[in-house]
């Protein structure tokens, strides 16, 4: 056989397949929407080694304190059912876990109103659940860790640790470092209350990350702050407090996460979506909000939806795209796909209010992209005077960079 009639065979071959897909002689299985979405976010060409990062907001599955009379039913396997494909779909997979898990013990808090309680204690199989869905990360660091005391907190390690799912955010178990894919990520958590590390000691918060950035490919940083309710869904630039409670700064918190080596960035705590951001290239999500709740915590108004975020990055850890899934949740319901779509919504509606100069855009359909004008690696809006000295650095910087552009 010469040359040219090799040549000949072959596009005679592609030919013929090509006629034989579009008439259907090669079938191919059918997929639902849901497949077609999960395609199209999971999806990254011409991306540098580009790794992704699920985040979602608050979890407490349901508490068997005082009694197990509100728990969901079969031991809440069917909770993640809606959900698990997207997890699937991206290298790591972190939420924050809002409550213990333990399956007996009295609580060490002062309970005043017996027919209002905020004390979460979630039974021991339902670490099983969480494995299932597809958890690679949690953060413990939260208001409801010291529900039960030592021994919730110890129980709730052990329990994650014999499932396979990695925890930080407590003054014992400050981060956790796992590896997936031949990458190793690090997670760093931070809250506001006793036996966590403070998000108001940037001491710890930079001690914490350096030491990720140089063990790790990729650093994951967390939150638990922001006053809480229907009305916190805005990022003040200032100290918030809810109660009383010192709730940190979350702005400066992640900005200062960021300087010190994150690479992303999520936020819960107020219980409702916050606006997004990109600051130095890397995506920072103010608050996740409830992502599954069966009972204890409200499901009014924007309390009742939620996104999933998914975040792909390239081997630098700096934004490549991102998707916003929207979910809703009835009582026991578990997180369930949301056709309203209202977190993506909202998320858009309070980047642009929170945020006008972004260069994050968010379409209809939840995707995430960087716009292409050409932004600043100054951030303008640092305030010196109420930084940490590391953001003072940064604010000089910012200085220096305006008056080379004068």
């Amino acid at each position: 056989m010469n040359k040219n009639s090799g040549i000949k065979n072959t596009g005679f071959i592609l030919f013929f397949v090509l006629i034989a897909w579009s008439a259907n002689l090669f079938p191919i299985r059918p997929c639902n929407v849901l497949s077609l979405q999960l395609l199209k976010i999971g999806s990254v060409t011409g991306v540098d080694s580009a790794f992704s990062f699920i985040g979602v907001g608050d979890i407490m599955m349901g508490t068997n304190y005082p009694d197990a009379g509100s728990l969901p039913k079969n031991g809440g396997v069917y909770l993640f059912d809606q959900v698990r494909p997207i997890f699937k779909n991206a290298d790591v997979v972190f939420g924050n876990l809002e409550g213990i898990l333990l399956d007996s013990g009295k609580t060490v808090k002062t309970v005043q109103d017996s027919s209002v309680l905020y004390l979460f204690r979630q039974p021991t199989s339902y670490g099983k659940v969480l494995k299932e869905a597809g958890f690679s990360l949690l953060s413990i660091g939260n208001n409801h860790i010291n529900d039960f005391g030592p021994k919730g907190i110890k129980s709730t390690v052990r329990v994650l640790r014999e499932n396979g799912i990695a925890c930080a955010g407590i003054i014992s178990q400050q981060t956790a470092i796992i590896e997936k894919n031949g990458k190793k990520i690090g997670l760093a958590a931070f809250s506001f209350n006793g036996n966590t590390v403070n998000i108001n000691d940037s001491a710890a918060i930079s001690k914490n990350i350096l030491k990720l950035r140089a063990e790790c490919n990729f650093v994951l940083v967390s939150f638990h702050g922001g006053s809480e309710g229907g009305n916190a869904n805005r990022v003040l630039r200032k100290l918030e407090r809810f109660k009383e409670e010192n709730r940190g700064n979350v702005y400066r918190f992640a900005h200062l996460a960021i300087n010190a080596g994150a690479d992303v960035v999520f936020g819960h705590g107020p219980h409702v979506a916050r606006s997004i951001e990109l600051y130095k290239n890397k995506f920072i999500a103010y608050s996740l909000g409830n992502f599954c709740t069966t009972t204890g915590v409200s499901l009014k108004g924007a309390c009742g939806f939620a996104p999933i975020i998914k975040v792909v990055v390239n081997s630098h850890g700096d934004f490549v795209s991102g998707k916003i899934i929207p979910i809703y949740q009835k009582r026991l319901s578990g997180p369930l796909l949301d056709p309203g779509k209202r977190s993506i919504k909202e998320i858009s509606h309070l980047t642009k209010l929170d945020f006008p100069g972004s260069s994050l855009i968010i379409d209809d359909e939840g995707s995430i992209r960087k716009s292409e004008r050409k932004i600043s690696k100054c951030d303008t809006s640092l305030s010196s005077s109420s930084y940490s000295s590391a953001l003072v650095q940064q604010a000089a910087l910012c200085t220096k960079e305006r008056k080379a552009t004068k």
